[in-house]
């Protein structure tokens, strides 16, 4: 097969600029947070204030909400470290904290410009996969967000997955630092394990068994050391559920855009809550649906295709399936709610359509260009209309005056209910647990942090 023709690819230089141009567009999703500057939600409440009064250690080494978040503990410590030190001001802490996590945000970019793969035998096939990756639809929550690097390295370890093995020096450091990253920032990486193993043996591939190693040793040390239970999460759904959230956000939302999607979702939770006849007809063409794109992975198996579907069918079942933090039933529907979870399945989900629309003669081009048309749509609406609680928030520079003036002071941050903690005292954290969590812990621990989550009292009270 025609893999990247000299006609076809571009120069460094192209590339370069490109690059440039992916990141000016992420720039301008949140223009108020690129020209102020902002913390959003735990990564100042949690990350950084917690770096502002732990020692280097606990700080980067801090396993928070049932796992190690090193991209977001380490760009926290740093950024306070700096702070302490005098070689950053506290004002422009976010926007140093925004720039590391803009470094993360590209790096799905960089695999598609210099990397290969049977998809990306076109200027415009890498373009399109670019473009649905920055307009993703909804996806103001990984926005230059330290706290979800790890979704970037999720969706970038699903690239490579179905990208070609490197072929240069710099080729596999890159990737080998990404294999070796996504699993310490967070346990999504890990669910595609089993997709690395199981493409290992079927290529039987030296260099795929290279990256699955990598991949199953950083797994490892998160699981083992790391990771544990969070009174928070494991809220498990079964099939019929899990298909019908799939459903909703990954079949109606990205191809109607986010009012149609919010009326099912809506009509899906009252079926949810009748369990009549309703439910099982909305529930049974949800299970059609994820068989459907199981079928289509099947039969484009010799292709990237079947690994960028199966990657997004595997991480919407994880999150969607037990990995949410719980909720009630009303909000699993409603794509608004929990869009990062939604970040990595459309993205990849885009990337299998255009992948589908390259290959000319099969039968489901031509259908692959109109819903990759329809979903690039649906993300351009988002990308111009962002959701409102994520669009502004506090100016970070009068909060930091607020603070110089009384250091006792809770400085606010995006979304303007949350706050932060950079007091002159510094007070331990006590042990997590549902039971004993108390809105009077500091602000930076985790059991904090759980009285914070929506229903947080119900949950508790049913315990």
């Amino acid at each position: 097969m025609n893999v990247n023709n000299e006609k076809s690819i571009f120069s460094n230089k192209q590339k370069i600029s490109i690059l440039f141009l992916f990141s000016i567009v992420v720039l301008l999703r949140l223009p108020q947070a690129t020209i102020h500057g902002r913390f959003f939600a735990e990564d100042g409440t949690i990350f950084f204030s917690y770096a502002w009064h732990a020692s280097t250690s606990h700080a980067l080494w801090r396993s928070f909400a049932g796992y190690l978040n090193l991209g977001a503990n380490a760009t926290g410590l740093l950024a306070a470290r700096l702070v302490r030190a005098g070689y950053l001001s506290l004002e422009n802490a976010p926007h140093f904290t925004m720039g590391i996590a803009l470094l993360f945000q590209v790096f799905p970019a960089v695999l598609l410009l210099w990397g290969k793969a049977d998809w990306l035998n076109s200027r415009r096939a890498i373009i399109a996969s670019l473009a649905i990756i920055v307009f993703c639809p909804l996806g103001e929550e990984v926005w230059l967000n330290p706290m979800h690097i790890q979704y970037h390295l999720i969706l970038c370890c699903g690239l490579i997955l179905a990208l070609n093995s490197p072929e240069t020096v710099m080729g596999w450091l890159g990737e080998g630092f990404i294999l070796l990253l996504a699993p310490l920032c967070g346990p999504g990486a890990i669910v595609l394990l089993p997709l690395f193993v199981l493409r290992t043996l079927l290529d039987r591939s030296v260099p795929r068994l290279v990256q699955t190693v990598l991949l199953g040793c950083s797994s490892a040390v998160q699981m083992l050391v790391f990771f544990s239970a969070n009174p928070l999460r494991g809220q498990f759904h079964d099939p019929a559920t899990l298909a019908t959230i799939i459903l909703v956000r990954m079949g109606v939302f990205p191809f109607s855009g986010s009012h149609i999607s919010n009326k099912i979702g809506r009509l899906a939770f009252k079926f949810y809550n009748a369990h009549g006849v309703g439910w099982w007809l909305l529930s049974s063409l949800a299970m059609i649906y994820c068989g459907w794109l199981l079928l289509v992975a099947w039969r484009y198996r010799r292709s990237s295709v079947c690994w960028l579907l199966l990657v997004s069918l595997a991480i919407a079942t994880a999150a969607f399936g037990g990995g949410m933090i719980v909720s009630g039933a009303e909000e699993w529907f409603m794509v608004a709610i929990g869009g990062r979870y939604t970040f990595v399945p459309l993205s990849l989900l885009g990337i299998g359509l255009v992948a589908m629309a390259g290959r000319r003669a099969a039968p489901t081009t031509k259908w692959a260009m109109i819903f990759y048309g329809l979903m690039l749509f649906c993300g351009l609406k988002s990308y111009i209309t962002p959701i409102s609680i994520i669009r502004t928030g506090p100016n970070w520079k009068t909060q930091v005056t607020l603070w110089h003036e009384d250091h006792a002071y809770p400085l606010e941050v995006w979304p303007s209910t949350w706050t932060m903690d950079l007091s002159d005292i510094d007070r331990s954290c006590p042990k997590p647990s549902l039971k004993t969590a108390s809105r009077a812990d500091p602000g930076y621990c985790e059991s904090s942090w759980i009285t914070r989550q929506a229903r947080f009292d119900k949950i508790r009270s049913s315990k």
